[in-house]
């Protein structure tokens, strides 16, 4: 695949994780598990497609070994991914999460875009 393909794939990945998180957040307040199932399915194969092209755009991008923004990347990749938990079991703190979570959202879309060298 080309660059553009694995960059519209990681900013669909994106939009999905976002929305599903949204959802995830939505349900637990008004105790919708079907509603919850389908935002755990769509968090899980967003996060798949975020980290396969990722990875993907770093191959076309040329990029050996893993530079220190791209680890930053993947704690932020491990935090959206883990934030489910809050979501569910942290009740006061859903309406924090709704305004974090973008921010959280808002460092990886940086690095990605600039690539901000170590230092």
């Amino acid at each position: 695949m080309d660059y553009l393909t694995y960059k519209v794939l990681h900013l669909v990945g994106a939009f999905f994780l976002f929305s599903a998180l949204a959802g995830l957040i939505i349900a637990a307040k008004h105790s919708d598990a079907q509603a919850r199932k389908l935002g755990s399915i769509m968090h899980g194969l967003s996060l798949v497609v975020l980290l396969v092209s990722g990875f993907g755009l770093m191959a076309k991008l040329g990029i050996h070994g893993i530079p220190s923004w791209v680890w930053i990347k993947l704690v932020v990749w491990l935090v959206l991914g883990g934030i489910v938990v809050l979501i569910k079991r942290w009740a006061d703190g859903r309406t924090i999460l709704w305004w974090i979570i973008p921010l959280i959202g808002a460092i990886a879309a940086y690095l990605g875009v600039f690539h901000p060298p170590a230092g």
